[in-house]
C-alpha cells in the first residue's frame, strides 16, 4: 500500500494522516484489504524502529474512535488493531478509554460505552465517565461544540449514558477535577483556528462562571473571570505542562505532545493575563535548559 511507504519517511505530524489511512483500512469488510493494512501497520512499525504500540501511541486522540465505533456492528478493526499490539479487546479498550468516549458520547453512542464499562466490569457508564481523566476529556469536548446552549447541550449528552448523571449539576462535574479539564480545554485550543480557539474561550469562560458564581467570596469580583478562576489552579497546571515540556529521555513523550503543552502554556498566559504572574517563578524555573 503507498500509504504503508509514505508512513516510512514522513515526519511524526504528518504520520497521523497515514495511520488514520490505515486504521480505516483495517476495518474494511474485504479480508484481503484488511490483510494488507495489518501488515502494512507491523512493517511501518519495524521501519521506524518501534513497536505498534508505540507507533499508535501519540495518535490515540484521533484512532481511538475510529477503533471503537462500529465495534458492535462490525467488530473487526478493534479486533484487529488489538492483535496488533499484542493485546485482548477489553485491554484495548481500558487502554484508549479516555481518547475514545468523548467522541462516543457526543455522537450517542450508548451500546459502544456501555461495552467498555463492562470491559471495567462495571455495570453502571456513569462510574466510566465519572474517572477523572474521562470525565475531563469528555467534558472538554463537549464543551465546545458549535452549540447555542453549551449548558444544555452538555447535558442531554450525559444524560443519555446514564440515568444518574439526571442528579449531578455541570458544577459538580467542574469540581471534581478542574485542573486537568481546564488543562484539556488549554489543549484544544493550540493549533485551531480562530473559530475553534473562540468556542474554546467560550468554554473556559463558562466553566469559571459557573464555578465562581457558586462562590460567595468570588461572585462579587470584577475582572476576568477565567484569570480568577484559574489563579488558584495555576500552581498545578504548571507540573502537567512542564513535566511534558522538559521530558527529553523518556520515550513515552513526543514532539507532537511537547509542542501540544508549550501552546497551552501560552494559551493560560494569554486567557489568564496578569492572573498568571504568580506562576512566574515556577515557569522561569521549570523552562531552564
Amino acid at each position: 500500500m503507498a500509504w504503508g511507504q509514505i508512513g516510512r519517511v514522513v515526519c511524526e505530524k504528518e504520520l497521523n494522516l497515514v495511520l488514520i489511512q490505515l486504521v480505516d483500512y483495517l476495518g474494511s469488510n474485504n479480508n484481503i484489504v484488511s490483510a494488507f493494512a495489518f501488515n502494512e501497520l507491523l512493517n511501518l512499525a519495524e521501519a521506524r524502529n518501534t513497536t505498534p504500540r508505540r507507533l499508535f501511541e501519540p495518535f490515540w486522540k484521533s484512532l481511538a474512535y475510529m477503533a471503537t465505533k462500529d465495534m458492535i456492528q462490525r467488530p473487526q478493526r478493534s479486533r484487529a488493531m488489538a492483535e496488533l499490539l499484542q493485546i485482548s479487546v477489553n485491554e484495548l479498550l481500558l487502554l484508549i478509554q479516555t481518547h475514545a468516549l468523548p467522541w462516543l458520547v457526543l455522537d450517542k453512542q450508548q451500546d459502544v460505552i456501555q461495552r467498555i464499562a463492562e470491559a471495567r466490569q462495571d455495570k453502571d457508564p456513569s462510574n466510566l465517565i465519572m474517572d477523572a481523566p474521562n470525565l475531563a476529556s469528555t467534558l472538554s469536548l463537549l464543551l465546545v461544540q458549535d452549540t447555542d446552549n453549551i449548558e444544555e447541550f452538555t447535558k442531554s449528552r450525559l444524560d443519555l449514558v446514564s440515568p444518574h448523571f439526571a442528579s449531578v449539576s455541570l458544577l459538580e462535574m467542574f469540581q471534581t477535577e478542574p485542573v486537568v479539564t481546564t488543562l484539556e480545554l488549554l489543549k484544544a485550543a493550540v493549533n485551531a483556528d480562530e473559530t475553534k480557539k473562540a468556542l474554546v474561550r467560550r468554554a473556559l469562560l463558562f466553566v469559571a462562571k459557573t464555578i465562581l458564581n457558586a462562590s460567595k467570596e468570588t461572585r462579587s469580583r470584577k475582572g476576568n473571570p477565567i484569570g480568577r478562576f484559574l489563579q488558584p489552579h495555576i500552581l498545578g497546571l504548571m507540573p502537567r505542562l512542564t513535566d511534558v515540556i522538559n521530558d527529553s529521555v523518556s520515550m513515552q513523550t513526543s514532539v507532537i505532545e511537547q509542542r501540544i503543552s508549550i501552546g497551552a502554556l501560552e494559551e493560560m498566559i494569554k486567557v489568564c493575563i496578569h492572573h498568571a504572574r504568580i506562576a512566574r517563578p515556577q515557569v522561569r524555573a521549570d523552562l531552564k535548559p
